[in-house]
């Protein structure tokens, strides 16, 4: 009997080229399509939530897929999880209907940054932070409260760049920044998020936060709907996506 499966992975992005299958490179897609249909004994094609760029991490990424249920999918966590390489955890596995996609059916998602401010750290965690100075973070709180609700985030987004026309309207629901010894995490939750839409204002928080820029900048750059004010990228390394949330009886969203 043929089974739609949901499942959450986390993933080291510092050990793949991103998320997207590719021809003759590893990537995350890739490598479980590849490993789960010679475990499986037959064609796996995933479906994943979204894309997540090279050197960016996942806390919880999901995906779908349907197969052949030659093994239970009660059984699947242990069967597959147990022969992933190290840099991919399953996190959980259920059987969803037919028709639910792991992308169409998001209604949220949330990511975070991660800054360090602990450079003695930077040698053997620099794939997993943004190393950077002390930072003025109620200038970046201010900044961020601008973001927040539904814009033309064309200003914070890399699509032009990909050649396709995508609608640049996205819905930020919360920016949030906790603050634990020398580590800040900026959160932010939303419908959904552009080509390389949090790096751009992570970079733009930041600097605010070095007092290079005026919290009141941040709503000049969103109107503007150019790149001319946005032109860096804050590293991949500090990035993770930490949720995708869905609304069904079976998938309440939870925060």
């Amino acid at each position: 009997m043929i089974k739609n499966v949901h499942i959450e992975v986390s993933y080291d992005g510092s050990e793949f080229h991103g998320w997207q299958r590719l021809s003759n490179i590893l990537s995350v897609q890739g490598y479980l399509e590849k490993t789960m249909s010679s475990l499986l004994k037959q064609e796996i094609l995933i479906d994943g939530s979204g894309r997540t760029d090279k050197g960016v991490h996942a806390i919880n990424q999901s995906f779908t897929f349907k197969y052949e249920d030659v093994v239970p999918v009660e059984n699947l966590k242990y069967f597959l999880g147990n022969k992933f390489v190290d840099s991919i955890k399953i996190q959980s596995v259920r059987e969803v209907p037919l028709d639910f996609h792991a992308r169409y059916c998001a209604v949220e998602k949330s990511y975070i940054y991660k800054i360090n401010f602990n450079k003695e750290d930077q040698l053997f965690f620099r794939n997993y932070f943004w190393f950077i100075e002390e930072l003025n973070i109620e200038m970046m709180r201010s900044a961020s409260k601008h973001l927040i609700g539904e814009h033309d985030f064309t200003s914070f987004s890399s699509i032009g760049k990909k050649g396709k026309i995508v609608n640049p309207i996205r819905n930020i629901s919360s920016i949030d920044f906790e603050l634990e010894d020398e580590m800040l995490v900026i959160r932010f939750i939303g419908n959904g998020f552009l080509y390389h839409m949090i790096r751009l204002m992570i970079y733009h928080l930041v600097q605010v936060g070095l007092e290079k820029r005026l919290p009141e900048s941040t709503d000049e750059i969103l109107k503007s709907c150019s790149r001319d004010l946005t032109t860096r990228i804050a590293p991949a390394s500090g990035l993770y996506l930490e949720k995708v949330y869905y609304q069904m009886d079976e998938y309440k969203v939870i925060r």
